[in-house]
């Protein structure tokens, strides 16, 4: 994204795929316990150590949404950071809107 923060391609991705909604570190697919999603859940910390993701937690305003163990959703900074990358690179695709 901005060469100062230096992220790698799999830590643009999961930014990329937090627009869309909250992301789960440990996908279905993979094996809980595998080096897949320990992997997957060790770029997500990253990220989050970073303050672009932050870890979704249970609210009571949420009305019963109840996220997954290891999901986290994309920051205001985070936000930012894929917006700058897209409109760095050029790149045409659907507006970027904020979820919350």
């Amino acid at each position: 994204m901005d060469d100062r923060i230096g992220l790698s391609a799999e830590e643009r991705a999961l930014l990329e795929e937090a627009l869309a909604g909250p992301v789960n570190c440990v996908r279905e697919e993979d094996d809980p316990l595998g080096a897949a999603a320990r992997a997957r859940l060790q770029i997500c910390v990253n990220l989050a150590g970073r303050g672009l993701l932050q870890r979704a937690a249970p609210r009571p305003g949420l009305r019963g949404w109840r996220p997954p163990p290891f999901a986290y959703l994309l920051t205001c900074e985070g936000w930012s950071v894929v917006k700058s990358e897209r409109m760095r690179r050029g790149r045409r695709g659907p507006p970027l809107r904020r979820t919350s």
